[in-house]
């Protein structure tokens, strides 16, 4: 089943194993601004292939599809994990709350994790095919699986104290997201800049970042103009590009 929207098509399921990888296998099929959404998520994945957990059903799982026209070399396609935070974070203020983003990507309240951004790219040969957005958000969660997870978490429902529409929600996002999506590709990562940093719970204290060539450890000085956390280690400046804090 499809929505239409001016902007945007939602195609819904009742369930997949993970949305960013139904895009992947069918990004030839899949047109610029499609939503793949998933009623229930089986196989989630968020950074570093940890689970997601998505299987019960009134929470988001979505992906949305990109395809953008232009250089992929210059495109800001590593920035928009960052975009997807703030446009989130956007949505939380809009329920009246105060959200923070651990660099790079994921958004808490109360330190509590509420959401989830994964994004995946499809190459065919040096040309960019598309770029699928996994997002997931804890909506109408119980609180006993919240407790039950690995790390703290918290859902929409919860910090509301009612039940939240999930599909009004989730429209509510995706208006924010392609309401600055153009201006953002063109920009770039300094488009968000100000309003990301002014969010960023990981800037101005000692932290470790786990990457995949080791960890690094020194003082969080800054978000640079690219997006990079600018840790200051006993080493020297580095400027790091993927990570979590």
């Amino acid at each position: 089943m499809a929505d239409n929207d001016h902007t945007y098509n939602i195609i819904r399921f009742d369930s997949l194993d993970s949305t960013n990888r139904y895009t992947v296998d069918n990004a030839d099929t899949l047109a610029d601004r499609d939503i793949v959404a998933a009623e229930i998520q089986t196989a989630g994945k968020g950074r570093f292939d940890r689970v997601w957990v998505s299987d019960i059903p009134d929470n988001i799982s979505m992906s949305i599809v990109l395809k953008p026209k232009g250089d992929p070399q210059t495109l800001p396609v590593a920035n928009l994990t960052q975009f997807a935070a703030v446009c989130i974070c956007r949505l939380l203020k809009r329920y009246g709350q105060t959200p923070m983003i651990k660099w790079p990507n994921d958004v808490k309240v109360g330190g509590k994790k509420i959401s989830g951004i994964l994004t995946r790219t499809v190459f065919s040969g040096m040309s960019l095919k598309a770029i699928a957005v996994g997002i997931g958000i804890n909506v109408n969660q119980t609180q006993s699986l919240l407790d039950s997870l690995t790390q703290p978490a918290t859902s929409f429902n919860i910090l509301c104290g009612q039940h939240i529409d999930r599909d009004k929600l989730m429209t509510e996002l995706l208006d924010i997201f392609f309401a600055d999506y153009d201006a953002f590709m063109t920009a770039g990562f300094a488009y968000i800049r100000d309003e990301y940093i002014s969010q960023c719970s990981s800037l101005h204290r000692e932290l470790t970042v786990h990457t995949m060539s080791g960890d690094q450890s020194g003082f969080a000085a800054d978000i640079d103009e690219t997006g990079a956390l600018v840790l200051e280690t006993a080493s020297g400046v580095k400027h790091l590009t993927e990570g979590e804090s």
